[in-house]
C-alpha cells in the first residue's frame, strides 16, 4: 500500500516538474515570437516608409548630404543594410566601411568590422538593427565619437 502511495506522489511530482519546464519552454517561444513579430512590423513599416520616399523622387544620399555627412559606416549587413548599401552605392555619400558581429561570414564589395574592432572615422555610422538600436549605440557610445544615426529615424526625417 505504502508503495502505491509513493508510487501516485512520485508520479505526480515527475508530472508536475515536466510541466513546468514545458511551460517555462512554451513561455521563451511565445517570448521569441513576440519578438519576432516585433522585429517584422518595424521591418514592415520601415520598408513603406522608404519605398514612399524612393516614390517622392527622393534618395537617403541626398538627405545625408545636405547634413554634412559625407562618410558613413553601415551597422547590420541583412536586409535594411544591404538595401541601404546599395542605394548609397555610386552617390555622393561614400561608404567607408560595414559593421556587423557575423563580419567573417559575409561576403560584400567593403571593408566590414565586427563591432568590438578598432573602427575607422567616418561622419556617421547608420544603423540599421533598427530593433537592437539601443543596445547597439550604447556599446557604440563609448568607441566613436561620430552621431550614430538610426535607420528608423533617418527615413522618418526626409520631408515628402
Amino acid at each position: 500500500m505504502i508503495n502505491i502511495l509513493l508510487g501516485i506522489l512520485l508520479g505526480a511530482i515527475i508530472c508536475t516538474l515536466i510541466n513546468v519546464i514545458v511551460n517555462k519552454k512554451k513561455k521563451r517561444e511565445y517570448i521569441k515570437l513576440g519578438d519576432s513579430a516585433s522585429k517584422l512590423n518595424e521591418f514592415y513599416i520601415i520598408l513603406l516608409r522608404w519605398l514612399k520616399i524612393y516614390q517622392c523622387d527622393k534618395r537617403l544620399s541626398h538627405f545625408l548630404y545636405d547634413k554634412g555627412y559625407r562618410s558613413v559606416a553601415i551597422y547590420g549587413m541583412k536586409e535594411l543594410g544591404e538595401s541601404l548599401l546599395n542605394e548609397l552605392d555610386n552617390s555622393e555619400i561614400n561608404v567607408a566601411y560595414c559593421i556587423d558581429k557575423n563580419a567573417e561570414s559575409l561576403y560584400i564589395a567593403k571593408d566590414i568590422y565586427t563591432p568590438d574592432m578598432e573602427l575607422p572615422k567616418v561622419d556617421a555610422i547608420i544603423i540599421t538593427a533598427v530593433h537592437y538600436y539601443d543596445e547597439i549605440e550604447f556599446f557604440l557610445r563609448k568607441r566613436v565619437d561620430c552621431p550614430l544615426i538610426s535607420l528608423d529615424d533617418l527615413i522618418w526625417e526626409v520631408n515628402l
